[in-house]
């Protein structure tokens, strides 16, 4: 038979056409089954970027992909230059060396004691902590003790990141990356603890057991860092099936939903928010059998299914089992039960009247293959957008609802319903518990409120009637002397104190320039704990530069800039002081009076007793947290 250019074509156009007709039908029964892939048949993204370049191109460039790497040239963000840093009294040289990154552990005259490989990193937004192994641990990888701060450019002991006091050893904050981190920071993780029978026969002969530090491990994670499967399931089944070009070609056609794969925005409020409440929210096993699957082979849920078939989300009345701290959890809460630290993201949404009224999911602000990738945020995003899709009736003049100026951070729909008061990663955050703001209530609760987080030398019960007078909304105020940014940062708890620092660097919507703030944060550069040191220090820069641009030369930049918030006690006393006699000596007779509330006398110095009052009541509170990340 002879063949034609033009019969050729015309067949060709004939098989297209049947299959566009076709394809539909010979897969509808397929796409309208459940079905559930194997939970261990991961495809890893390599495979998933044979159909998807653009989604995998997007995810590439977030800091998800990034979250574990293999320590290489590519990956390793810290300087390892070879200086010596000492904290908590050791030394550690972080050097490179033919073509490899380690850390040099020195003794008090600078001799090696041991020299350890970096061989994983954790992090590439905030900081970046690196994984060694012992020469005996198998395939234990145990987290180091220096981390690399990216914003601030330096070296930071583990012990000065967490929420804990001065009160620290050198290695007390050394984990276990199989034990904790491997679960969230990657991809189809599996522990496997290959002494598991060795510990429990211990633990049944009355011995005391530390399952953190000697549990031993043989582990595998499908990827490293959180990939395509962590959002979208085990993908193998689905890349299988669709190397059929007449199933992709009926996907397209019919616009069906694949069943053998999870598309996040298309499973509903529940499982969508589930996806990311699986790492973005506290969690347990529901028994002690889950817990030895995780132990074994990992966590069972998979994207796509109920969070809560699998888990027990934490809250403030989680009830922890017998002989562990009854307040492991509870301290982590607000008094109100909103969260205090990062990783309750979760709790804060399905807290939120925003989640019981409407369809809001997490993918109703972020997106995880659009916008900017420091916090997944289309730009639009950071707007009001996402509030006004459904509070249409504020859309032409928001400042009809806000009271503020429409261009002003009052009239940000976040600032006043989700403020910042979450502690976490070195810095202060947005609570994801979408609420009004309740300033009377949140002083009875003991929590920050969104109206002084802005009005910063203002109370609580000062809000609370300028609430009734805006908006005619009763708040029941009580009188609160000081204004509540000082009473948090001299007298509340560490994440009270904490989170006030932080904000004290902030422009205050009153129109003040912060100098007043001056003299109460030198007092908190002094707090026992790391975390309220820092945060004090970098709200201190903020308010030397906003005075610098006024004409306001204060003398204290130098000190601040060397001032070392877990450096030498006695360095940082000699830097404090210094800075004190720059602040009483500054002519201060242009200036205008302190706000109201600035607890300050008429030479601008704090307060006494009642400062001195705060500060013993914040060294002093019982609710001394002690937290991880």
């Amino acid at each position: 038979m002879k063949w034609t250019v033009t019969g050729l074509v015309a067949g060709s156009v004939l098989l297209a056409a049947l299959a566009w007709r076709l394809a539909p039908a010979l897969f509808a029964g397929e796409f309208s089954q459940t079905f559930a892939p194997q939970p261990h048949d991961w495809a890893t993204s390599d495979t998933c970027r044979a159909c998807h370049l653009d989604q995998h191109a997007s995810w590439h460039r977030t800091f998800h992909r990034t979250m574990t790497q293999e320590a290489d040239a590519g990956s390793v963000l810290g300087r390892f230059d070879g200086q010596v840093y000492r904290y908590w009294g050791v030394g550690v040289r972080p050097i490179e060396r033919d073509g490899g990154y380690f850390f040099e552990y020195l003794d008090d005259n600078d001799a090696l004691i041991v020299r350890l490989p970096v061989l994983r990193t954790i992090g590439s937004r905030r900081y970046q902590q690196y994984l060694t192994q012992t020469p005996d641990g198998g395939e234990t990888y145990f987290r180091m003790h220096l981390l690399w701060h990216m914003d601030d450019q330096r070296w930071m002991h583990i012990n000065g990141v967490f929420l804990r006091p001065d009160e620290q050893g050198f290695d007390d904050r050394v984990a276990v990356w199989n034990h904790n981190c491997i679960f969230c920071h990657n991809t189809g993780p599996r522990p496997n603890v290959v002494n598991l029978e060795e510990l429990r026969q211990r633990e049944l002969a009355g011995l005391r057991v530390d399952s953190a530090m000697e549990s031993r491990y043989d582990s595998e994670v499908a990827e490293l860092g959180i990939a395509c499967e962590s959002c979208h399931g085990p993908g193998e089944e689905h890349a299988q099936r669709n190397r059929n070009p007449l199933r992709r070609l009926a996907l397209q056609l019919t616009n069906e939903r694949d069943p053998t794969i999870v598309h996040p925005a298309k499973v509903g409020q529940e499982r969508g928010i589930a996806i990311c409440g699986q790492c973005h929210g506290q969690r347990t096993p529901p028994s002690r059998e889950h817990l030895m699957q995780w132990i074994r082979t990992g966590p069972t849920f998979r994207a796509g299914e109920r969070l809560t078939d699998h888990v027990i989300p934490v809250f403030q009345d989680y009830e922890v089992p017998r002989g562990i701290d009854p307040d492991l959890f509870r301290l982590r809460f607000w008094e109100d039960g909103t969260a205090r630290l990062t990783a309750y993201e979760y709790q804060g949404v399905v807290q939120s009247k925003c989640h019981d009224d409407s369809e809001f999911t997490c993918l109703s602000c972020h997106a995880l293959h659009s916008g900017d990738v420091h916090g997944n945020i289309p730009e639009e995003n950071r707007s009001n957008k996402p509030c006004l899709a459904c509070h249409t009736e504020f859309s032409d003049d928001v400042s009809t609802h806000t009271k503020h100026e429409a261009d002003s951070s009052g009239s940000l729909c976040y600032d006043c319903h989700m403020p910042r008061m979450v502690f976490g990663v070195t810095g202060i955050h947005r609570s994801h518990r979408i609420e009004l703001p309740r300033p009377a209530e949140n002083a009875a609760n003991n929590r920050p409120d969104a109206c002084t987080n802005c009005h910063l030398a203002r109370s609580s019960d000062w809000a609370a009637q300028a609430i009734q007078a805006l908006w005619h909304d009763a708040d029941l105020p009580r009188d609160r002397a000081p204004a509540r940014l000082l009473e948090s940062l001299h007298g509340g708890d560490p994440v009270q104190r904490a989170v006030a620092a932080q904000r004290a660097g902030t422009e205050s919507a009153d129109g003040s320039d912060g100098a007043w703030l001056v003299p109460h944060l030198l007092i908190a550069m002094e707090d026992h704990y790391p975390s309220t040191r820092n945060l004090s220090r970098k709200g201190l820069l903020a308010i030397d530069t906003r005075l610098g641009r006024l004409g306001v030369d204060l003398s204290i930049r130098e000190d601040l800039e060397a001032f070392d918030f877990i450096g030498d006690a006695a360095q940082r006393a000699r830097l404090i002081e210094s800075m004190r006699k720059a602040w009483r000596t500054a002519d201060k007779s242009g200036w205008a009076d302190p706000p109201a509330g600035a607890l300050l006398d008429d030479a601008w110095e704090p307060l006494q007793p009642l400062t001195r009052d705060l500060v013993a009541i914040g060294h002093s509170n019982v609710k001394q947290i002690a937290i991880g990340e």
